[in-house]
């Protein structure tokens, strides 16, 4: 009688406990699955190109995002085989910057003499454009309330205050009373 019990009881913790969560863990990869293209909110900058017309250098992109939101899309210059080139155009006008918005065959206007006078030597120069939620990320507000709560968790768990500034050296008890 006792086995059969202990089987019927897997039994019972088999049909309602595991073979849901089974379920629910088969599930979970078709919803993981979605293609990127297809997740709301994705911020993306294609067909990046650019030509000069005469001083001024002119950047082509298209920027595929919702068009309610408003984004902030920077520029920067690099060069292939040099890692450590990094040039950010400062005299840009155009769809640059805060407050710009998705759509196709945006530009941006780089008055390239102005931030380089001696030119740019060399080939392999190409754009990197950028673009993300205007005003999305509060990553330093959150690091810095972070520390905030760690820094007081530690104080009180030290058992010190902040105006007791410490002590000098090893504190002693008093000793025992004496016996009467």
């Amino acid at each position: 009688m006792r086995m059969q019990w202990i089987f019927h009881r897997r039994r019972l913790i088999a049909g309602f406990i595991l073979y849901p969560l089974v379920f629910m863990l088969l599930d979970v990869p078709v919803f993981a699955c979605t293609p990127l293209s297809q997740q709301e909110g994705e911020i993306n900058v294609r067909n990046v190109d650019w030509g000069i017309e005469g001083d001024v250098v002119v950047i082509s992109y298209d920027l595929i995002a919702l068009p309610e939101k408003e984004y902030e899309v920077s520029v920067v210059l690099l060069r292939e085989g040099y890692p450590n080139f990094r040039l950010v155009p400062t005299t840009v006008t155009g769809d640059v910057g805060t407050g710009q918005s998705s759509g196709v065959g945006r530009r941006i206007r780089w008055a390239y003499k102005q931030d380089a006078p001696g030119g740019l030597e060399g080939g392999g120069h190409y754009f990197e454009v950028t673009a993300e939620e205007a005003g999305g990320s509060n990553t330093l507000l959150y690091i810095a309330a972070g520390a905030a709560v760690v820094g007081g968790a530690v104080l009180l768990l030290s058992g010190k205050s902040s105006s007791s500034g410490g002590s000098s050296g090893p504190t002693t008890l008093p000793g025992p009373p004496t016996r009467p």
